[in-house]
């Protein structure tokens, strides 16, 4: 339930144009055509699947199927039908100030159907509006909301609720991280590598100056010993290149070797190019200040 005092409810992204070329993956494509809102995710939940010969769209598709809608100021009823289930959703206000929405699915087939059901409201952070839900997990967004020509920022947490703003930014990593594995393209692609063998890559490209076993050992938390055969793996693929550390003669420092950095590089490249347009609210200072924070948090001290 949402209480409100003034304005809209539900939150809405500030952007918009034509999908560019370069969304090509079902959940570029679903973000792209994100306006906020209340989204209902039906019979699917992130990625294209296929199930009992049936395709299912990213999400389901109930976003792009044709919805009818009746009603009047005070209640309204939208319905469709999405592979064989028929949906109906009735928005209406309760009392005064409260707004309820009312969700029945109908399978429409006489053959059993599987689904997987979620809901993704959006609301606006007006400052005497109250969401209650008896759910098991809430997360809270910064939200941006427009005010003329100006786009402000309105935190949905207080400034000294650190463990609410960590709870933000995992869900947002969380989100982000959900984008990038909907990605089909991979570096070293025909070639077989472990996730902890593309990890160690990626530390490496980080780092231009090298790691020592010992760094690796702690940015992977994994053992010595378990550094040494991922290096040593990767050294007889020439992935990486193995020097003596010139202030230790005892010691080795490892280098991404120059044609495995070129290919980690045009990877990132063409991968921050296709996704440039999820920072798009972001000022080129914003992003820049993003970027270094981000640095602060997850690289340790080498």
């Amino acid at each position: 339930m949402v209480r409100r005092g003034h304005g809209e409810i539900m939150y809405r992204v500030p952007r918009g144009g034509a999908l560019a070329t370069t969304t090509t993956t079902p959940a570029e494509r679903w973000l792209h055509r994100y306006r906020g809102g209340w989204q209902m995710l039906f019979p699917n939940v992130g990625d294209d699947s296929r199930i009992a010969d049936v395709e299912y769209a990213f999400n389901g598709g109930v976003d792009q199927v044709e919805w009818e809608f009746t009603g009047d100021e005070r209640r309204v009823v939208g319905s469709c039908v999405v592979h064989g289930s028929r949906i109906s959703r009735t928005y209406g206000f309760a009392g005064a100030r409260a707004l309820e929405v009312l969700t029945v699915v109908e399978n429409s087939t006489e053959a059993p159907l599987p689904y997987l059901w979620s809901e993704h409201p959006a609301f606006l952070a007006h400052d005497d509006a109250t969401v209650e839900s008896d759910a098991g997990w809430v997360e809270a967004l910064l939200t941006s909301v427009r005010q003329g020509d100006a786009l402000r920022q309105r935190p949905m947490i207080t400034a000294d609720d650190r463990n609410g703003a960590v709870r933000v930014v995992l869900g947002g990593v969380a989100a982000l991280s959900r984008v990038l594995s909907s990605e089909q393209r991979r570096p070293f692609e025909g070639r077989v590598l472990t996730g902890s063998q593309l990890s160690v890559l990626f530390f490496l490209a980080r780092t231009p100056a090298g790691l020592t076993p010992r760094q690796l050992a702690e940015l992977l938390d994994v053992t010595a010993g378990a550094v040494t055969q991922l290096v040593d793996a990767l050294k007889a693929e020439e992935h990486v290149e193995i020097r003596v550390n010139p202030d230790d003669a005892r010691s080795r420092i490892i280098f991404l070797s120059g044609t495995a950095r070129d290919e980690v590089e045009e990877f990132e490249r063409a991968t921050a190019e296709r996704l440039e347009h999820q920072f798009a609210s972001l000022t080129s200072v914003e992003l820049t200040t993003l970027a270094e924070l981000i640095n602060r948090v997850t690289m340790k001290e080498q």
